[in-house]
């Protein structure tokens, strides 16, 4: 869990498709496993980095992770009645609220 952050901010720069940085944050990851001695992590980082560089996505893959995008980006459907919550953030677990009072 200790390169945790360097290894989201590695997936996020994928998932916004910032190659340079995704390339960037993984070479960097594999060079600080390295410098602590686990060599194994940070060959098989390069080695799958390596092949996907190498890997052209087909159309139809191309066509799902920009659906999936946009499914995901999309604003959720409100339900009827629930247009006085705009202080609300429905979440698939609950909801939370902005400025909620401190529990005690």
């Amino acid at each position: 869990m200790k390169h945790f952050p360097q290894f989201i901010h590695m997936l996020r720069a994928a998932w916004d498709g910032d190659r340079n940085t995704c390339v960037e944050q993984a070479t960097h990851l594999a060079e600080r496993l390295e410098s602590e001695g686990d060599t194994a992590h940070a060959r098989m980082l390069r080695f799958t980095l390596s092949a996907l560089q190498n890997k052209e996505m087909s159309p139809a893959t191309r066509q799902a992770v920009a659906d999936a995008r946009a499914t995901m980006l999309a604003p959720a459907p409100t339900a009827a009645g629930t247009q006085d919550d705009a202080g609300r953030v429905a979440l698939t677990f609950g909801e939370w609220e902005h400025e909620a009072a401190p529990h005690r």
